[in-house]
């Protein structure tokens, strides 16, 4: 058994009727099944460069998978298996089940190479990497400024005391 996902273009300005039909369908069967542990659906999206061709992920659990994909592709959807979703995908949604299954999510979501998501992570992971460039040179600045004027301290205090063993 293993995740499965529908993937379909993100609508905004409507509720897409495929969504709720996908979803009609899902919940008669969790509902004849007596709810079912381990059974939930999951929402999530994919950017697109202009957001021309953005697209909405439904996932389904395991349990939801085997008890509903044959139901789904009858329907006329593509259910295809992948990979255990991750909590903090964009605009990550538990959407029905059992809340349980949100504990079997990836930490952590790795965008592939040449999404959008991909580009918005390492543009954040060059504006960090600048922000710590510029923050460990202002560090460096300080403690320049804190040795010197300590330098400055030293010599004064020099100073003073050849001065006091002249007098």
């Amino acid at each position: 058994m293993s995740w499965h996902k529908i993937t379909l273009p993100l609508i905004t300005h409507m509720i897409d009727p495929n969504v709720v039909q996908i979803g009609d369908i899902s919940k008669a069967i969790w509902q004849r099944e007596n709810r079912p542990a381990g059974f939930a659906m999951f929402h999530a999206t994919r950017g697109s460069e202009g957001e021309l061709d953005d697209k909405l992920l439904i996932y389904l659990t395991p349990v939801a998978a085997e008890l509903c994909a044959s139901d789904i592709a009858a329907a006329g959807f593509t259910v295809e298996p992948c990979g255990v979703p991750a909590r903090d995908e964009p605009n990550a949604a538990f959407v029905f089940g059992d809340p349980v299954t949100m504990s079997e999510l990836k930490e952590y979501f790795e965008p592939e190479p040449g999404t959008i998501e991909w580009d918005r992570a390492e543009a954040l992971r060059k504006e960090f990497e600048e922000g710590q460039a510029l923050y460990e040179a202002q560090v460096a600045e300080i403690a320049r400024e804190e040795a010197a004027q300590a330098e400055a301290a030293r010599a004064a205090a020099a100073q003073g005391e050849a001065a006091q063993t002249s007098d």
